[in-house]
């Protein structure tokens, strides 16, 4: 949504003796992924203190009478991205200001916008204090503490959300929702389906391993991930929360957030639903045909945010 109304949105910026993984071929050639049954007394091997400096205040607050909703929409944000946000879950910023880092041998350099400014930490506790919609956790906010910015907001929904929503929408902040099309989507499930919902859209790839190394063998020996959503906007029932953030901490963690969720889905034996109105780069005809997610330019060029139609482009002032 373009404001701060209608369905709830959420500002979120955000081995056990090491856990075993065993994989073997589906019909459809897919990896399957498996666990072994924890003895009882066993030790999480992923339970790390989530430490949360700021809670949101307008959402799902314990200390007053929220109304229920039908959606809580979470938007996955980052510590620099004040223009492009309305709604987060962040980090820290980083205190070394670099934008090279090292993981089991290999190195990854990311862009400029991903390193950038950690003297920012003034502006985003004031955009907190403003809105009070934001969680922010104790931990850098980069690239290789995504699926701690994930498990974060799972942890949070999970104790202070599902007797409020049935139903999760995650979203990156590159992005912004349609509401009608939003509210006409989740119109179609009924109050069970949404809590048990998993839905968005489906991929399923084999493991990146270019020259330099992408992924080493050590994190993830196996040739093909399980089936997992693209990051970029998801549904996650009540149920499927609750479950995941429990079944987060007897996961060794993997780095890549969207792949790590998709392990957790796959060990909790839940169904993943592909929704075809989720499109990466989505045009006015998706807008038409239905999609709720979409880009900055669709949204200043081609939604009349006073009625929520779809207009022809906005003729730009000379």
């Amino acid at each position: 949504f373009h404001s701060r109304k209608t369905i709830i949105l959420t500002k979120i910026l955000n081995n056990y003796q090491r856990s075993k993984f065993y994989h073997s071929t589906s019909d459809e050639q897919n990896i399957s992924l498996y666990s072994k049954t924890h003895q009882k007394g066993s030790i999480p091997c992923n339970n790390n203190d989530l430490i949360v400096i700021r809670l949101p205040k307008r959402t799902c607050d314990p200390c007053s009478r929220t109304k229920n909703v039908d959606l809580v929409v979470i938007v996955k944000s980052c510590v620099y991205c004040f223009e492009q946000r309305f709604v987060f879950t962040v980090g820290l910023p980083t205190p070394n200001e670099t934008n090279t880092y090292h993981f089991d041998g290999f190195m990854t350099t990311l862009t400029i916008d991903a390193m950038q400014l950690s003297s920012k930490y003034d502006i985003l506790s004031n955009e907190s204090k403003i809105h009070n919609d934001m969680l922010i956790g104790a931990f850098h906010d980069t690239y290789f503490n995504l699926t701690s910015k994930m498990m974060l907001s799972l942890r949070w929904a999970t104790n202070f959300c599902i007797p409020q929503s049935p139903l999760f929408l995650f979203i990156d902040d590159d992005y912004l929702l349609h509401p009608n099309n939003t509210i006409n989507l989740i119109r179609k499930f009924n109050y069970s389906q949404m809590k048990s919902l998993a839905a968005g859209s489906v991929y399923f790839g084999k493991v990146d391993r270019p020259k330099n190394g992408y992924v080493s063998y050590n994190e993830y020996p196996w040739d093909y991930y399980p089936r997992y959503f693209l990051g970029i906007g998801y549904f996650l029932g009540a149920d499927v929360v609750h479950d995941a953030s429990i079944a987060m901490p007897f996961t060794k963690q993997f780095r890549i957030d969207d792949v790590y969720l998709g392990i957790i889905l796959k060990r909790l034996n839940r169904t993943l639903t592909h929704l075809d109105n989720i499109h990466i780069h989505p045009g006015k005809h998706h807008l038409k045909s239905g999609a709720f997610m979409i880009t900055r330019y669709l949204a200043e060029n081609h939604v009349d945010w006073t009625t929520g139609l779809i207009i022809r482009k906005k003729r730009t002032e000379h």
